[in-house]
């Protein structure tokens, strides 16, 4: 379209200060809280150079508002909630879960775009009441078909995990679903694809030993995206149990490869999930009522089939053109 685009962010090792990929200058400076502190100083002497500037929020924002002349929109992808009790340490979590309605309390007439309705009804209930606007994700094409390596009806239940280790994801929660899967009589294991913590990932290793699930559980690390699709692909469902997501783009990648997702009732899930349509909603934030769902299409096959065909349609819908004219058609009103 003819634009030309700056990244702002901070800078970790390995990765050049200033350099450009694909058309786009990317500069980089500080860590995650003090690259705030850089790009301010960077964009008070260069906000001449600029039409506009997209202000994107990550639990602390940028205030661009407060010290440059450049007209700004305001994008977020969720907000932080319950994630600081499980992140941080427990007297900076309850500050920090305090604090945030008052860090973005100087946007509240702002220009907001949010990720999903979900996080803009947060936003509202925070007080904001500036224009905003909704405006979800797209899907990358992925690298294998989704019917390559799919094989029905399976010989074991393969539940499928995708995400950063960290605890605000409660995967141990996917591991007590197996354990209650084995209560049942169901022959289930649990795929665990992604990296994060250390520390969360020998507590996970320790608990699936305590549990007796230990072979069923397989930690697969970081995977390559064919590899990782692979192993998505080969599943019978998808699990989410998050504290909360924006809107968790995995899902949706698992939808596009023809498998249903069955997830908590928290924001950000119940956004890129559609009960009944290409998933479930389990009733309760439980390992018992994920458990239960899957049995119920385990023993299903018309219900199963039934979600997985529309786990496709509605994926292939997240497309990136309506994405690129929404934003565009969103950025020309302030400039």
């Amino acid at each position: 379209m003819g634009h030309q685009v700056t990244w702002f962010s901070s800078w970790s090792a390995g990765l050049e200060k200033d350099e450009v990929r694909n058309g786009v200058r990317y500069l980089r400076r500080g860590n995650e809280v003090t690259c705030r502190f850089y790009c301010g100083l960077w964009l008070l002497h260069h906000q001449s150079e600029f039409h506009i500037c997209i202000d994107e929020i990550n639990t602390i924002p940028f205030y661009l508002h407060w010290y440059t002349s450049i007209p700004s929109v305001t994008y977020i992808h969720q907000l932080a909630g319950p994630v600081w009790l499980f992140e941080a340490p427990p007297i900076v979590g309850r500050v920090g879960m305090l604090l945030e309605r008052w860090l973005l309390w100087a946007y509240r007439f702002r220009p907001i775009v949010a990720g999903s309705k979900s996080t803009l009804d947060e936003l509202r209930a925070f007080g904001h009441r500036g224009p905003s606007n909704v405006i979800g994700y797209g899907l990358d094409a992925h690298p294998v078909a989704p019917v390559k390596y799919r094989v029905l009806p399976m010989a074991k239940c393969r539940i499928v995990m995708v995400s950063r280790i960290t605890p605000s994801k409660r995967i141990d929660h996917g591991i007590e679903v197996v354990r209650w899967l084995a209560y049942s009589s169901v022959d289930a294991e649990l795929h665990i694809v992604g990296i994060g913590s250390i520390h969360e990932l020998e507590r996970l290793r320790r608990l699936a030993l305590e549990t007796g699930c230990s072979d069923r559980i397989r930690f697969h690390g970081w995977l390559g995206s064919v590899a990782k699709a692979k192993v998505v692909a080969e599943s019978f469902v998808i699990i989410s149990t998050s504290v909360k997501e924006g809107w968790q783009l995995t899902i949706s990648e698992a939808h596009l490869l023809g498998v249903p997702s069955v997830v908590y009732p928290v924001t950000g899930l119940i956004d890129s999930t559609q009960h009944g349509r290409n998933g479930i909603i389990s009733e309760r934030e439980h390992p018992h009522a994920i458990a239960e769902d899957i049995i119920k299409l385990w023993n299903n096959s018309k219900q199963y089939n039934r979600l997985r065909v529309n786990a496709q349609h509605t994926a292939k819908r997240l497309s990136w053109p309506p994405v690129i004219t929404s934003w565009h058609d969103t950025l020309s009103q302030y400039i």
